[in-house]
């Protein structure tokens, strides 16, 4: 059975894997239960009832509406329990979605995702726990809106967790382990000149374009190191052809898998635009954001 992933169409990523008829049955009717970011409560409400019913779990759903189930161990003696992490929502198109498996490939039918990711892992999670002989306690969490900034597990209850270990599912590759992934900081520039037409009197004017261009021609982007990248991904200024630009807004990024770096470059980022910004007589103003962080930089004691 050959699993087509959709994220942004109905097959993204083809993966080949050994599935059985009835981890089809289950993803097709999972897949088939809309569950778009922002609007998982039925689903949630499904994977529930089908965690306490099959599996004898012991489930809650947290403030924001995750969900924590809790298995108990099967012919093992271990005691720590292990987590197995998934998300429940699925990107745009996401609702009306008929699954449809031909030629032993799964498909999306019509103009919907096909909704396996990440319910592709969840079918992988339930059936790894029916088919595995034995296997510890485990901790089933199943968050919300994963696909509009990991909401759901920034809000996730952890209280109502034990587990020091755990995996993620959520992955393209079969084959394939991460272990971990970037800081990643979204900048937001917003430069003040000063306007004046282009053509009666530009010494009056302060271009905040230039402003822009000094300090992008100044700093690194693209791969900084092995570790590291940048980008300046939207300039936006001006308004008529005749006229010294006033405003310009750049939106940039800083991605690396060391956290103090992401810091240090999204920093100097910001340094360099307000003093060539002010040098000119033009005043920049940065907005940092953290939009992810390396998870040992987020949880600093977790693995201590």
């Amino acid at each position: 059975m050959t699993l087509y992933k959709g994220s942004s169409s109905s097959r993204i990523f083809v993966e080949e894997i050994n599935m059985s008829e009835r981890m089809v049955k289950n993803l097709c009717e999972m897949v088939s239960i809309s569950s778009e970011s922002g609007e998982e409560k039925e689903f949630i409400e499904f994977l529930k009832n089908k965690l306490q019913q099959e599996f004898n779990g012991q489930c809650q759903v947290d403030g924001y509406g995750n969900l924590i189930c809790k298995i108990p161990p099967k012919d093992s003696s271990v005691s720590e329990p292990l987590m197995l992490a998934v998300h429940a929502d699925t990107v745009k198109p996401g609702k009306g979605i008929k699954p449809v498996v031909k030629d032993g490939v799964i498909y999306s039918s019509g103009d919907t995702v096909l909704g396996a990711d990440c319910k592709g892992g969840i079918a992988e999670i339930l059936e790894a726990v029916m088919s595995a002989p034995k296997h510890p306690p485990l901790e089933i969490v199943i968050t919300r809106e994963e696909e509009i900034g990991f909401t759901g597990a920034k809000n996730l209850d952890y209280s109502l967790i034990s587990a020091k270990h755990g995996v993620l599912v959520d992955m393209d590759a079969l084959d394939a382990i991460v272990i971990g992934g970037p800081s990643h900081m979204l900048i937001d520039i917003e430069i003040t000149g000063k306007g004046a037409h282009s053509g009666m009197e530009p010494e009056k004017g302060i271009s905040a374009i230039k402003a822009a261009s000094l300090a992008i021609a100044t700093l690194k982007d693209g791969r900084i190191d092995p570790e590291t990248t940048a980008n300046f991904g939207i300039i936006q200024g001006g308004l008529i052809r005749n006229g010294v630009p006033e405003k310009c807004s750049i939106k940039a990024e800083v991605r690396s898998l060391n956290h103090e770096r992401c810091m240090d470059l999204s920093n100097t980022y910001k340094k360099v635009f307000e003093v060539i910004a002010r040098s000119i007589g033009a005043k920049a103003e940065l907005s940092l954001k953290s939009s992810s962080q390396r998870i040992l930089a987020a949880f600093p004691n977790s693995y201590s």
